[in-house]
């Protein structure tokens, strides 16, 4: 694995790599950049309105980038526990309507079909 680059990100430029990373929205991006901030996770310098954030900090709290399918997948199994937390799936076009409409709700990503499918088990 190649070594993270040694330098001072721009906060909004660290803000934007938590929420791809993540997979969250941008003011979450946001909060959970501040509170590592605030925690010491991540070393900080001042630089105008917003603070610097050092790169290997902030590489070792993200973690390994995860490929999207997996992200997605992830994304799926969270909005299912929330919309079905008996376990009990309706028909394949019902279900992906009712999850669609709790990640417009809950302002998250889009969540593929094929993500769905896999997170339910009903394709490979």
């Amino acid at each position: 694995m190649p070594q993270p680059i040694e330098a001072w990100l721009g906060f909004r430029l660290a803000a934007e790599m938590v929420e791809r990373r993540l997979g969250v929205n941008s003011g979450a991006a946001q909060k959970l950049l501040d509170k590592a901030i605030e925690s010491g996770a991540i070393k900080s310098r001042r630089a105008g309105d917003d603070p610097d954030v050092w790169s290997v900090d902030l590489e070792r709290l993200l973690g390994k980038p995860k490929d999207r399918a997996s992200r997605q997948v992830e994304l799926a199994r969270e909005a299912i526990a929330a919309v079905y937390p008996d376990g009990k799936y309706p028909p394949t076009p019902q279900m992906i309507k009712q999850l669609g409409d709790w990640s417009k709700a809950n302002c998250r990503p889009a969540i593929k079909r094929d993500a769905i499918l896999r997170a339910t088990g009903r394709r490979k």
